[in-house]
Parts: C-alpha cells; sequence; structure tokens
C-alpha cells in the first residue's frame, strides 16, 4: 500500500521514538500539530496554542493516531482534517470537558514521550524539532502556493495605493485578502514617510501614507507561514538610497548562499555580517534588529543569535531579513546544496533584480 503524506509524518516520528526507547508520542506543541496534520488547530486567530492533543500509540503495532479534545472543539476538528493528509491506519478519538485537561486521563503505563514538558513523562522536544524542521513535499507545495497568494495579494494592494490611502487601510486590505484566500494573517505592518527611519516594525495608523512606504505581512495557511515585504515609493529614490537597497539584497545573498545542509544557523548570520561590511555598511548594522532565522511553521522559530543554533537541515525553512536606514528585504527560502532557494518571487507586475541568480523585489516608483 502507497503511503499517506500523514503515514509518513508517522512513520518519522516512530522511528525516532523508537530510537530514543518510547513507545507513545504525546504532540501538544502548535508547531509540531501544524507539521503533522497541515491544519489551523488554534481558535484564537494567530494563537500560538492549539486546542487539542494527537496521541501516537504504538504499543501494538501500528500505530494508533489518538486525537484528545474537548468535548465542544471534537465536531469542528473533525471536520477540518484535510481529505488529503489522511492517515491509513486505525484512529480515533478521546473527548474531555472543558473543565478537564488532555492529560487527566492519559494512560501513563509504557514509555511516554512528549514535546512539551510534563512531570512524569520524557521530554523529546529536541529531537521532535528535528523530524518537523524538514518540509515534506505536501509542506512545500503547501507553503509555495501560500507565498504565491500573499505575494499577489501584496502587489495587487500595492500597485493600487495612491496619497490618499492611510496606513490602517492599506493593512486593512491585506489582513481582508489574507483571510480570503483563508490565511490567518499573523503580521500586518504597514508605515511611510519618516517614520520608516524610526520603526524597525512600523504599526499601522490613522495617518495618509507619504514618501516611502512598506508593507511587511506574515501568513499562515496549513500549518506553514510565509512572509512578504514589498516597497513603493511616491518619491523618487535618491542613488544612495538605490544603492543601499541593493547593498541589502547582496547581504540577504550571502546568508542565503550559506544556508546550506549541514551549515549551522550561525553560519548564514556570520556570512551577513560579513556582507554587510562589504557592502559599506557601518559597524554593528546587524545589530539593530534580529536577521532573521529559522521559519517555516512560524513567521520565526529560532532566531539567528539568539541561545540555539541549530544544524540546517535539507529541506528545512529559513527566513532572513537584513535591513538599515528604513529599508527591509524578506524571504523565505528552502535550504538546499549550494545554498537556499527562494520560495517565492515578485510578480509580473512587480519590478525585480536579479542578485546571485535569484529574481529579488526592487522598490516600486508609484
Amino acid at each position: 500500500m502507497t503511503e499517506t503524506c500523514l503515514d509518513v509524518r508517522v512513520r518519522l516520528l516512530g522511528e525516532m521514538a523508537l530510537q530514543n526507547g518510547v513507545d507513545r508520542l504525546v504532540i501538544s506543541d502548535s508547531l509540531t500539530v501544524s507539521w503533522l496534520l497541515g491544519i489551523r488547530s488554534n481558535v484564537r486567530l494567530g494563537a500560538d496554542q492549539p486546542c487539542f492533543s494527537v496521541e501516537l500509540d504504538w504499543r501494538s503495532g501500528d500505530c494508533v493516531v489518538n486525537y484528545v479534545i474537548p468535548r465542544h472543539e471534537a465536531d469542528r476538528v473533525r471536520a477540518s482534517l484535510r481529505t488529503d493528509v489522511k492517515y491509513s491506519g486505525c484512529s480515533r478519538y478521546s473527548v474531555y470537558e472543558w473543565s478537564g485537561s488532555a492529560w487527566d486521563d492519559l494512560d501513563s503505563s509504557g514509555s511516554v514521550g512528549t514535546d512539551v514538558r510534563r512531570d512524569g513523562l520524557r521530554f523529546l522536544g529536541p529531537q521532535i524539532e528535528d523530524v518537523r524542521r524538514v518540509l515534506q513535499p505536501e509542506h512545500r507545495r503547501d507553503l509555495r502556493a501560500l507565498t504565491a497568494e500573499v505575494t499577489n495579494l501584496v502587489e495587487t494592494i500595492a500597485l493600487r495605493v495612491t496619497p490618499s490611502f492611510t496606513e490602517l487601510e492599506i493593512a486593512a486590505q491585506v489582513a481582508s485578502e489574507a483571510l480570503l484566500v483563508d490565511g490567518e494573517p499573523l503580521v500586518v505592518l504597514v508605515g511611510s514617510g519618516r517614520d520608516q527611519f524610526r520603526f524597525k516594525h512600523p504599526v499601522p495608523r490613522a495617518v495618509p501614507v507619504c514618501g516611502r512606504v512598506v508593507i511587511s505581512v506574515g501568513v499562515r495557511r496549513h500549518g506553514v507561514v510565509t512572509s512578504v515585504t514589498r516597497y513603493l515609493t511616491f518619491d523618487p529614490l535618491a542613488p544612495h538610497e538605490h544603492q543601499l537597497y541593493r547593498g541589502l539584497l547582496e547581504v540577504e545573498a550571502a546568508m542565503l548562499n550559506a544556508s546550506v545542509p549541514g551549515a549551522r544557523l550561525s553560519d548564514g548570520l556570520e556570512a551577513g555580517k560579513a556582507a554587510y561590511r562589504q557592502q559599506g555598511f557601518p559597524d554593528g548594522t546587524w545589530r539593530e534588529h534580529h536577521q532573521g532565522g529559522l521559519a517555516g511553521f512560524a513567521p520565526r522559530e529560532i532566531l539567528a543569535g539568539r541561545d540555539q543554533d541549530p544544524i540546517l537541515l535539507d529541506g528545512a525553512v529559513v527566513a532572513w531579513n537584513p535591513s538599515a536606514a528604513g529599508f527591509k528585504v524578506e524571504e523565505v527560502a528552502l535550504v538546499r546544496d549550494g545554498g537556499a532557494q527562494a520560495i517565492g518571487a515578485p510578480g509580473p507586475n512587480w519590478p525585480s533584480v536579479a542578485v546571485a541568480g535569484r529574481q529579488r523585489p526592487a522598490v516600486l516608483q508609484a
């Protein structure tokens, strides 16, 4: 029998469980639930915690997938399971009352591993993360489709922006269009004018846009998350501004080129630091804002330069975002031999520039 995509994910977790001497896993981390099932597991828009857990049980040999769900969510979760992400083995549903917990009736026999810390259970979070940080073919398909749709909606909105628009109106249109394609808008930033130079994260305001305008969004659908940033300007860019923006694209290219299987996440950051210097940016520019890091099921799961420094696996996702002087460049990319492959690209109506073999967005002259 041909394995379904959920069969493959369960098998990968089963191999990891066997290596670590456990015969059950309880999955309660939102990113792992997203990787496993490819559905919206939360109720509140943008929430980080799933409203149910998944128990994988190999005690009888073949895995039994048990959805542990509060009673009032059981029918909705069952209805939301994707028909293209089915498990060919045995599945069952265990419900509990809203006043209880998924852990109340957990059978403690055997050896149980979890992706969240619980007394008496074996914490296997890092091992599970190593499995789910590699996107399977269906995840890559979902991420490419989402990135293409979000790119299109951001560029379409940006192309019709005039100085009569307020930042909030642009943000509202972006969020609305994201919802209409079944996406969860996790980040919607819009800024313009002098505040481009003051704020790294411009929260939209009820003021008309002017000068340089940025639209930067993060959207989740089917568990995967994409990030898209575009700039337009009502004022012609000065030559040094064109050079600055191109310099950031070169920094990004260095970071993407360093994002290869077997490298550390920090290798991308170090490549970016060197590229900042080569492009003539002031010393310490990279310290002014985080430079991105590991992505895929969150806008950024691990920021480069923080405590964790994972080895990059073939098929993982990075999203670097070098920035300086009111500009930022950003792209989700798949870790591959020879350098990370950008998952998105500018649309046919958006200006672009080739940088290190990748088509990257230019600044639109409105």
